[in-house]
Protein backbone atom coordinates (compact mmCIF):
# COMPACT_ATOMS: atom_id res chain seq x y z
CA UNK A 1 0.00 0.00 0.00
CA UNK A 2 1.65 3.25 -0.72
CA UNK A 3 0.98 6.11 0.95
CA UNK A 4 1.20 9.89 0.63
CA UNK A 5 1.09 13.19 1.88
CA UNK A 6 -1.50 15.28 0.39
CA UNK A 7 -0.31 19.14 2.13
CA UNK A 8 -2.98 21.77 2.65
CA UNK A 9 -3.82 23.85 -0.19
CA UNK A 10 -6.50 26.89 -1.43
CA UNK A 11 -7.54 27.03 -5.11
CA UNK A 12 -9.75 30.17 -5.20
CA UNK A 13 -12.50 30.05 -2.40
CA UNK A 14 -11.60 25.96 -1.42
CA UNK A 15 -9.52 25.33 1.17
CA UNK A 16 -8.20 21.60 2.23
CA UNK A 17 -6.29 21.84 5.69
CA UNK A 18 -3.93 18.61 4.63
CA UNK A 19 -4.35 14.82 4.57
CA UNK A 20 -3.15 11.16 3.79
CA UNK A 21 -3.44 9.65 0.19
CA UNK A 22 -3.24 5.77 0.65
CA UNK A 23 -3.14 3.84 -2.62
CA UNK A 24 -3.96 0.34 -2.77
CA UNK A 25 -4.73 -2.58 -5.51
CA UNK A 26 -8.12 -0.94 -6.46
CA UNK A 27 -8.60 2.56 -5.29
CA UNK A 28 -7.28 5.13 -3.42
CA UNK A 29 -8.51 7.20 -0.21
CA UNK A 30 -7.81 10.10 0.86
CA UNK A 31 -7.98 10.91 4.57
CA UNK A 32 -7.54 13.68 6.79
CA UNK A 33 -6.67 13.50 9.96
CA UNK A 34 -8.00 16.79 11.86
CA UNK A 35 -11.76 15.96 10.88
CA UNK A 36 -11.45 11.90 10.44
CA UNK A 37 -12.98 12.17 7.63
CA UNK A 38 -12.11 10.48 3.75
CA UNK A 39 -13.19 9.87 0.33
CA UNK A 40 -13.03 6.98 -1.60
CA UNK A 41 -10.84 7.86 -4.99
CA UNK A 42 -9.36 6.40 -8.25
CA UNK A 43 -5.72 5.94 -9.02
CA UNK A 44 -6.46 8.47 -11.18
CA UNK A 45 -7.48 11.08 -8.78
CA UNK A 46 -4.70 9.92 -6.24
CA UNK A 47 -1.93 10.62 -9.27
CA UNK A 48 -3.28 14.50 -9.59
CA UNK A 49 -3.22 15.09 -6.17
CA UNK A 50 0.45 14.02 -5.96
CA UNK A 51 1.00 16.64 -8.87
CA UNK A 52 -0.36 19.27 -6.55
CA UNK A 53 -3.21 19.01 -9.29
CA UNK A 54 -6.45 19.90 -7.69
CA UNK A 55 -9.50 19.00 -11.22
CA UNK A 56 -12.88 20.91 -10.16
CA UNK A 57 -14.60 17.64 -9.98
CA UNK A 58 -12.19 16.09 -7.03
CA UNK A 59 -12.56 19.30 -5.37
CA UNK A 60 -16.74 19.21 -5.79
CA UNK A 61 -16.46 15.50 -3.76
CA UNK A 62 -14.18 16.78 -0.68
CA UNK A 63 -16.46 19.77 -0.50
CA UNK A 64 -19.19 17.11 -0.21
CA UNK A 65 -17.89 14.83 2.29
CA UNK A 66 -16.48 18.05 4.23
CA UNK A 67 -13.11 17.50 3.78
CA UNK A 68 -12.50 20.98 2.34
CA UNK A 69 -14.29 24.11 2.87
CA UNK A 70 -15.05 27.34 1.49
CA UNK A 71 -13.78 31.32 2.29
CA UNK A 72 -15.95 32.34 5.26
CA UNK A 73 -17.50 29.11 6.02
CA UNK A 74 -16.32 26.70 8.99
CA UNK A 75 -15.30 23.23 9.33
CA UNK A 76 -16.97 20.17 10.47
CA UNK A 77 -17.80 20.45 13.83
CA UNK A 78 -16.24 18.65 16.59
CA UNK A 79 -19.05 17.02 18.97
CA UNK A 80 -16.67 14.69 21.02
CA UNK A 81 -16.99 17.31 24.10
CA UNK A 82 -20.58 18.03 23.62
CA UNK A 83 -22.59 17.12 26.81
CA UNK A 84 -25.85 15.66 25.91
CA UNK A 85 -26.71 12.52 28.66
CA UNK A 86 -28.51 9.78 27.02
CA UNK A 87 -26.90 6.74 28.24
CA UNK A 88 -27.61 6.00 31.63
CA UNK A 89 -26.19 2.68 33.33
CA UNK A 90 -28.11 1.44 36.44
CA UNK A 91 -26.21 -0.16 38.74
CA UNK A 92 -28.72 -2.74 40.29
CA UNK A 93 -26.75 -5.39 42.12
CA UNK A 94 -23.07 -6.18 43.04
CA UNK A 95 -24.28 -9.93 43.55
CA UNK A 96 -23.08 -12.39 41.34
CA UNK A 97 -23.65 -15.97 40.39
CA UNK A 98 -20.31 -16.51 38.61
CA UNK A 99 -16.63 -15.13 39.85
CA UNK A 100 -15.00 -15.06 36.33
CA UNK A 101 -11.40 -14.65 36.92
CA UNK A 102 -10.55 -11.47 34.83
CA UNK A 103 -13.73 -9.75 36.73
CA UNK A 104 -13.44 -5.88 37.12
CA UNK A 105 -15.05 -5.77 40.12
CA UNK A 106 -13.54 -6.36 43.19
CA UNK A 107 -14.19 -9.95 45.39
CA UNK A 108 -14.26 -8.29 48.42
CA UNK A 109 -17.87 -6.05 47.50
CA UNK A 110 -20.05 -7.54 50.08
CA UNK A 111 -22.70 -7.65 47.17
CA UNK A 112 -25.79 -4.44 47.60
CA UNK A 113 -28.95 -4.32 45.80
CA UNK A 114 -30.64 -1.52 44.50
CA UNK A 115 -33.83 -0.52 46.18
CA UNK A 116 -37.24 -0.23 44.88
CA UNK A 117 -37.60 2.89 46.14
CA UNK A 118 -34.03 4.15 44.52
CA UNK A 119 -34.71 2.76 41.23
CA UNK A 120 -38.04 4.62 41.32
CA UNK A 121 -36.01 7.87 42.27
CA UNK A 122 -33.34 7.18 39.98
CA UNK A 123 -36.17 6.34 36.92
CA UNK A 124 -37.95 9.65 37.81
CA UNK A 125 -34.74 11.55 37.77
CA UNK A 126 -33.92 9.94 34.10
CA UNK A 127 -37.23 11.47 32.99
CA UNK A 128 -37.22 14.75 34.67
CA UNK A 129 -33.81 15.09 32.72
CA UNK A 130 -35.41 13.73 29.16
CA UNK A 131 -37.82 16.38 29.38
CA UNK A 132 -36.02 19.02 30.79
CA UNK A 133 -33.51 18.55 27.69
CA UNK A 134 -36.24 17.38 25.11
CA UNK A 135 -34.74 14.19 24.58
CA UNK A 136 -36.90 11.72 23.14
CA UNK A 137 -35.25 8.75 22.45
CA UNK A 138 -32.31 7.50 25.28
CA UNK A 139 -30.17 4.08 26.83
CA UNK A 140 -30.80 2.52 29.43
CA UNK A 141 -28.47 -0.29 30.67
CA UNK A 142 -29.22 -2.34 34.03
CA UNK A 143 -25.30 -3.31 35.11
CA UNK A 144 -24.00 -5.40 37.81
CA UNK A 145 -23.01 -7.60 39.02
CA UNK A 146 -25.13 -9.88 37.38
CA UNK A 147 -28.55 -7.95 36.50
CA UNK A 148 -30.69 -10.80 35.72
CA UNK A 149 -30.93 -11.33 39.91
CA UNK A 150 -32.62 -8.31 39.73
CA UNK A 151 -35.23 -9.47 37.05
CA UNK A 152 -38.28 -7.99 38.27
CA UNK A 153 -36.76 -4.20 38.73
CA UNK A 154 -35.45 -5.05 35.16
CA UNK A 155 -38.68 -4.87 33.83
CA UNK A 156 -40.15 -2.85 35.95
CA UNK A 157 -37.53 -0.31 34.07
CA UNK A 158 -39.37 -1.35 30.88
CA UNK A 159 -43.09 -0.59 31.98
CA UNK A 160 -42.24 2.70 33.86
CA UNK A 161 -40.16 4.27 30.66
CA UNK A 162 -43.14 2.79 28.48
CA UNK A 163 -45.51 4.64 30.61
CA UNK A 164 -43.40 7.49 30.35
CA UNK A 165 -43.91 8.13 26.92
CA UNK A 166 -39.95 8.01 26.37
CA UNK A 167 -38.29 5.92 23.93
CA UNK A 168 -35.66 3.81 25.78
CA UNK A 169 -33.57 0.80 24.02
CA UNK A 170 -32.89 -1.17 26.98
CA UNK A 171 -30.17 -3.42 26.64
CA UNK A 172 -28.52 -6.04 29.48
CA UNK A 173 -25.35 -7.58 29.40
CA UNK A 174 -25.89 -10.72 31.33
CA UNK A 175 -23.77 -14.17 31.83
CA UNK A 176 -26.91 -16.13 30.65
CA UNK A 177 -27.25 -18.48 33.50
CA UNK A 178 -30.64 -17.18 34.57
CA UNK A 179 -32.23 -17.11 31.25
CA UNK A 180 -35.40 -19.39 31.72
CA UNK A 181 -38.24 -19.63 28.87
CA UNK A 182 -40.49 -17.69 30.87
CA UNK A 183 -37.21 -14.89 31.65
CA UNK A 184 -36.73 -15.08 27.82
CA UNK A 185 -40.67 -14.56 26.63
CA UNK A 186 -40.52 -11.42 28.61
CA UNK A 187 -37.49 -9.91 27.58
CA UNK A 188 -38.27 -10.75 24.05
CA UNK A 189 -42.23 -9.28 24.14
CA UNK A 190 -40.39 -6.10 25.96
CA UNK A 191 -37.46 -5.90 23.45
CA UNK A 192 -35.22 -5.27 25.27
CA UNK A 193 -31.44 -6.02 23.84
CA UNK A 194 -29.45 -8.79 25.42
CA UNK A 195 -25.49 -9.25 25.52
CA UNK A 196 -24.51 -12.77 26.63
CA UNK A 197 -20.97 -13.02 28.03
CA UNK A 198 -19.10 -16.28 26.55
CA UNK A 199 -15.52 -16.98 25.74
CA UNK A 200 -16.25 -18.91 23.03
CA UNK A 201 -16.43 -22.97 22.13
CA UNK A 202 -16.74 -25.06 26.23
CA UNK A 203 -12.74 -25.60 26.94
CA UNK A 204 -12.19 -22.05 26.41
CA UNK A 205 -15.46 -20.70 28.50
CA UNK A 206 -14.68 -22.90 31.03
CA UNK A 207 -11.28 -22.24 31.63
CA UNK A 208 -11.98 -18.35 32.20
CA UNK A 209 -15.78 -18.44 33.32
CA UNK A 210 -16.73 -20.26 36.60
CA UNK A 211 -18.75 -20.39 39.29
CA UNK A 212 -19.05 -18.79 42.93
CA UNK A 213 -18.12 -22.53 43.50
CA UNK A 214 -16.00 -23.14 41.06
CA UNK A 215 -17.50 -25.06 38.89
CA UNK A 216 -17.94 -24.85 34.98
CA UNK A 217 -20.66 -22.52 33.01
CA UNK A 218 -20.64 -23.25 29.43
CA UNK A 219 -23.63 -25.45 30.19
CA UNK A 220 -25.90 -23.05 31.93
CA UNK A 221 -24.58 -20.30 29.45
CA UNK A 222 -25.97 -22.29 25.93
CA UNK A 223 -28.90 -23.59 27.72
CA UNK A 224 -29.70 -19.49 28.44
CA UNK A 225 -29.48 -18.66 24.52
CA UNK A 226 -31.26 -21.57 23.68
CA UNK A 227 -33.95 -20.17 25.32
CA UNK A 228 -33.86 -16.54 23.97
CA UNK A 229 -33.76 -18.29 20.33
CA UNK A 230 -36.70 -20.33 21.29
CA UNK A 231 -38.70 -17.30 22.55
CA UNK A 232 -37.73 -15.86 19.15
CA UNK A 233 -35.20 -12.66 20.48
CA UNK A 234 -33.26 -11.49 17.39
CA UNK A 235 -31.25 -9.23 19.10
CA UNK A 236 -28.97 -11.20 21.00
CA UNK A 237 -25.26 -10.77 21.31
CA UNK A 238 -22.09 -11.97 22.35
CA UNK A 239 -19.52 -10.77 24.41
CA UNK A 240 -16.16 -12.41 24.76
CA UNK A 241 -12.97 -11.50 27.25
CA UNK A 242 -9.81 -11.72 25.21
CA UNK A 243 -7.04 -12.93 27.18
CA UNK A 244 -3.24 -14.10 27.22
CA UNK A 245 -4.39 -18.04 27.01
CA UNK A 246 -7.92 -17.08 24.78
CA UNK A 247 -5.81 -14.81 21.95
CA UNK A 248 -3.77 -18.11 21.10
CA UNK A 249 -7.69 -19.46 19.79
CA UNK A 250 -8.60 -16.39 18.73
CA UNK A 251 -9.67 -17.74 15.09
CA UNK A 252 -10.91 -20.54 16.86
CA UNK A 253 -13.14 -18.37 18.97
CA UNK A 254 -14.63 -16.53 15.55
CA UNK A 255 -15.32 -19.98 14.11
CA UNK A 256 -17.50 -21.26 17.12
CA UNK A 257 -19.62 -18.18 16.74
CA UNK A 258 -19.77 -17.68 12.87
CA UNK A 259 -20.85 -21.24 12.74
CA UNK A 260 -22.94 -22.19 15.65
CA UNK A 261 -24.55 -19.17 16.22
CA UNK A 262 -24.50 -17.19 13.08
CA UNK A 263 -27.27 -14.66 13.75
CA UNK A 264 -25.74 -13.26 16.68
CA UNK A 265 -23.83 -10.22 16.99
CA UNK A 266 -19.78 -11.11 18.03
CA UNK A 267 -17.96 -8.47 20.64
CA UNK A 268 -14.37 -9.31 21.55
CA UNK A 269 -13.04 -7.46 24.31
CA UNK A 270 -9.39 -7.19 24.77
CA UNK A 271 -8.63 -7.49 28.46
CA UNK A 272 -6.30 -4.85 29.44
CA UNK A 273 -7.97 -3.89 32.89
CA UNK A 274 -7.68 -6.33 35.46
CA UNK A 275 -9.71 -5.70 38.92
CA UNK A 276 -8.08 -8.48 40.53
CA UNK A 277 -4.21 -8.39 41.29
CA UNK A 278 -4.65 -12.45 40.15
CA UNK A 279 -5.72 -11.15 37.31
CA UNK A 280 -2.74 -8.91 35.74
CA UNK A 281 -0.83 -12.04 34.31
CA UNK A 282 -4.20 -12.39 32.11
CA UNK A 283 -4.48 -9.09 30.56
CA UNK A 284 -3.09 -8.20 27.00
CA UNK A 285 -0.52 -5.77 26.89
CA UNK A 286 0.17 -3.14 24.39
CA UNK A 287 2.62 -5.03 22.03
CA UNK A 288 -0.28 -7.81 22.25
CA UNK A 289 -2.65 -5.71 20.45
CA UNK A 290 -1.21 -5.74 16.83
CA UNK A 291 -1.24 -9.79 16.88
CA UNK A 292 -5.32 -9.54 17.73
CA UNK A 293 -5.85 -6.91 15.43
CA UNK A 294 -3.70 -8.55 12.12
CA UNK A 295 -5.35 -11.73 13.24
CA UNK A 296 -9.03 -10.69 14.05
CA UNK A 297 -9.08 -8.57 10.45
CA UNK A 298 -7.47 -11.84 8.98
CA UNK A 299 -9.65 -14.34 9.99
CA UNK A 300 -12.86 -11.81 9.30
CA UNK A 301 -11.53 -11.29 6.00
CA UNK A 302 -11.12 -15.04 5.15
CA UNK A 303 -14.70 -15.88 6.42
CA UNK A 304 -16.69 -13.62 4.43
CA UNK A 305 -14.64 -14.66 1.33
CA UNK A 306 -15.76 -18.04 2.64
CA UNK A 307 -19.16 -17.08 2.43
CA UNK A 308 -20.41 -16.34 5.60
CA UNK A 309 -21.57 -13.25 7.07
CA UNK A 310 -19.37 -12.29 10.65
CA UNK A 311 -21.30 -9.75 12.54
CA UNK A 312 -18.33 -8.15 14.83
CA UNK A 313 -19.08 -4.80 16.50
CA UNK A 314 -15.02 -3.87 16.19
CA UNK A 315 -13.89 -4.21 12.68
CA UNK A 316 -17.69 -2.74 11.31
CA UNK A 317 -17.43 0.64 14.02
CA UNK A 318 -13.91 1.46 12.68
CA UNK A 319 -14.44 0.90 9.27
CA UNK A 320 -18.15 2.92 9.92
CA UNK A 321 -15.77 5.45 11.53
CA UNK A 322 -13.37 5.49 8.35
CA UNK A 323 -16.08 5.32 5.66
CA UNK A 324 -18.63 7.12 7.50
CA UNK A 325 -17.29 9.55 9.83
CA UNK A 326 -19.73 7.66 11.97
CA UNK A 327 -20.61 9.33 15.80
CA UNK A 328 -22.74 6.24 16.80
CA UNK A 329 -20.37 4.72 19.44
CA UNK A 330 -19.90 6.40 22.25
CA UNK A 331 -16.33 4.76 23.35
CA UNK A 332 -14.63 4.44 19.91
CA UNK A 333 -16.05 7.06 17.13
CA UNK A 334 -14.71 10.07 19.20
CA UNK A 335 -12.62 8.83 21.93
CA UNK A 336 -14.22 8.15 25.24
CA UNK A 337 -17.33 9.98 25.49
CA UNK A 338 -18.35 8.25 29.39
CA UNK A 339 -19.46 11.12 31.64
CA UNK A 340 -20.54 13.70 28.96
CA UNK A 341 -23.18 11.37 27.24
CA UNK A 342 -23.13 8.29 29.02
CA UNK A 343 -23.53 8.05 33.20
CA UNK A 344 -24.25 5.54 35.67
CA UNK A 345 -26.32 5.74 38.87
CA UNK A 346 -25.69 3.85 42.06
CA UNK A 347 -27.27 2.50 44.69
CA UNK A 348 -27.34 5.40 46.44
CA UNK A 349 -28.76 7.42 43.93
CA UNK A 350 -24.81 8.91 43.32
CA UNK A 351 -24.37 9.88 39.55
CA UNK A 352 -20.81 8.73 38.52
CA UNK A 353 -19.40 9.36 34.63
CA UNK A 354 -19.18 5.65 32.85
CA UNK A 355 -18.50 3.07 35.44
CA UNK A 356 -16.97 5.16 37.40
CA UNK A 357 -18.38 3.66 40.68
CA UNK A 358 -15.51 2.86 42.41
CA UNK A 359 -13.63 6.52 42.66
CA UNK A 360 -16.03 9.10 45.03
CA UNK A 361 -14.06 11.59 43.88
CA UNK A 362 -15.69 11.29 40.57
CA UNK A 363 -18.85 11.88 41.60
CA UNK A 364 -20.75 14.33 39.65
CA UNK A 365 -24.14 14.83 41.69
CA UNK A 366 -26.85 12.76 43.72
CA UNK A 367 -30.43 12.43 42.08
CA UNK A 368 -31.74 13.64 45.56
CA UNK A 369 -30.29 17.14 45.21
CA UNK A 370 -32.74 17.85 42.00
CA UNK A 371 -30.00 19.64 40.05
CA UNK A 372 -29.76 19.31 36.81
CA UNK A 373 -27.89 16.92 35.15
CA UNK A 374 -26.32 19.04 32.10
CA UNK A 375 -25.45 21.50 34.28
CA UNK A 376 -23.71 19.17 36.82
CA UNK A 377 -21.64 17.73 34.42
CA UNK A 378 -20.41 20.88 32.91
CA UNK A 379 -19.31 21.52 36.46
CA UNK A 380 -17.62 18.17 37.03
CA UNK A 381 -15.47 17.90 33.25
CA UNK A 382 -14.37 21.50 34.68
CA UNK A 383 -12.77 20.10 38.16
CA UNK A 384 -12.75 15.84 37.96
CA UNK A 385 -9.76 13.94 37.38
CA UNK A 386 -11.93 11.95 34.55
CA UNK A 387 -12.65 14.50 32.06
CA UNK A 388 -9.15 15.20 31.77
CA UNK A 389 -7.85 15.68 27.93
CA UNK A 390 -5.53 12.74 27.31
CA UNK A 391 -2.58 14.04 25.34
CA UNK A 392 0.58 13.07 24.32
CA UNK A 393 3.40 13.49 21.53
CA UNK A 394 2.25 10.50 19.96
CA UNK A 395 -1.51 11.42 20.04
CA UNK A 396 -0.87 14.87 18.33
CA UNK A 397 0.98 12.85 15.57
CA UNK A 398 -1.37 10.19 15.34
CA UNK A 399 -3.26 9.51 12.19
CA UNK A 400 -6.18 8.06 14.12
CA UNK A 401 -6.30 10.85 17.14
CA UNK A 402 -9.88 12.29 15.88
CA UNK A 403 -11.05 8.64 16.73
CA UNK A 404 -9.02 7.45 19.91
CA UNK A 405 -8.30 10.28 21.74
CA UNK A 406 -5.81 8.39 23.98
CA UNK A 407 -8.06 5.31 24.24
CA UNK A 408 -11.04 4.02 27.30
CA UNK A 409 -10.75 6.47 30.20
CA UNK A 410 -12.35 3.75 32.49
CA UNK A 411 -9.61 1.48 31.69
CA UNK A 412 -6.28 3.97 31.99
CA UNK A 413 -8.40 5.04 36.02
CA UNK A 414 -8.82 1.30 36.55
CA UNK A 415 -5.21 0.45 35.82
CA UNK A 416 -3.33 3.63 37.29
CA UNK A 417 -5.99 5.11 39.40
CA UNK A 418 -5.62 8.55 37.81
CA UNK A 419 -6.12 10.10 34.09
CA UNK A 420 -3.08 11.35 33.05
CA UNK A 421 -1.95 9.68 30.44
CA UNK A 422 -3.26 7.47 27.22
CA UNK A 423 -4.41 3.76 27.57
CA UNK A 424 -1.51 2.44 25.76
CA UNK A 425 -3.25 -0.78 25.00
CA UNK A 426 -6.34 0.87 23.49
CA UNK A 427 -3.85 3.68 21.28
CA UNK A 428 -1.98 -0.05 20.07
CA UNK A 429 -4.78 -1.66 19.04
CA UNK A 430 -6.22 1.24 17.67
CA UNK A 431 -3.21 2.24 15.68
CA UNK A 432 -3.07 -1.66 14.04
CA UNK A 433 -6.79 -2.00 13.59
CA UNK A 434 -6.95 1.19 11.31
CA UNK A 435 -3.75 0.52 9.24
CA UNK A 436 -4.97 -2.95 8.72
CA UNK A 437 -8.85 -1.78 7.40
CA UNK A 438 -7.39 0.99 5.49
CA UNK A 439 -5.09 -1.65 3.59
CA UNK A 440 -8.61 -3.35 3.10
CA UNK A 441 -10.86 -0.39 2.05
CA UNK A 442 -8.15 0.14 -0.52
CA UNK A 443 -7.64 -3.34 -1.84
CA UNK A 444 -11.02 -4.73 -1.60
CA UNK A 445 -13.47 -1.72 -1.05
CA UNK A 446 -16.54 -3.99 -1.57
CA UNK A 447 -15.04 -6.15 0.92
CA UNK A 448 -14.72 -2.96 3.42
CA UNK A 449 -18.62 -2.58 2.17
CA UNK A 450 -19.91 -5.54 3.27
CA UNK A 451 -17.67 -6.11 6.51
CA UNK A 452 -19.36 -2.95 7.80
CA UNK A 453 -22.97 -3.52 7.10
CA UNK A 454 -23.20 -7.05 7.47
CA UNK A 455 -23.68 -8.44 4.37
CA UNK A 456 -22.64 -11.19 2.13
CA UNK A 457 -19.69 -10.88 0.36
CA UNK A 458 -20.53 -10.73 -3.68
CA UNK A 459 -17.22 -12.33 -4.20
CA UNK A 460 -17.00 -15.34 -2.11
CA UNK A 461 -16.19 -18.68 -2.52
CA UNK A 462 -18.32 -21.05 -0.69
CA UNK A 463 -16.50 -23.13 1.91
CA UNK A 464 -16.26 -27.28 0.71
Amino acid sequence: MKQDIIKKFTKGQIHFCGGVCFEGRSCALLFVPESGTSLLISHEYAEHLRNGEYPDELLGKMLSRGMAFLTGESQLPDHSKSIEPNFFLIDMTQFCNFSCKYCLRSPEITGKRLSKQKLDEILDYIIDTCRSNHYTHISIQPWGGEPLLEFENVMYIHQKMKDSGIQVNISLETNGSLITPEVAEKLTEANISVGISIDGPREIHDAQRLTNSGKPTFEEVTSGIACLQKAGMRNIGSISVITKDSLKELEKILDFFVKQYPDMGIKLNPMHSPGRETARKMALEPEDMPEFAGRLIKKVTDLYKKGYVVRESRTSTLLRNLLCRSDSDLCHSMGCRGGRCMVIFDQKGDVYPCEMVDYPEEKITNIADHRDLKKEIEKAAEKNLYFKEKTSEKCRDCLWRYYCRGGCTSAVMYQNGKNAEINKEGCSLNCAMYQSLIELIVDDPELAFCIMEGREYPGKRMEE
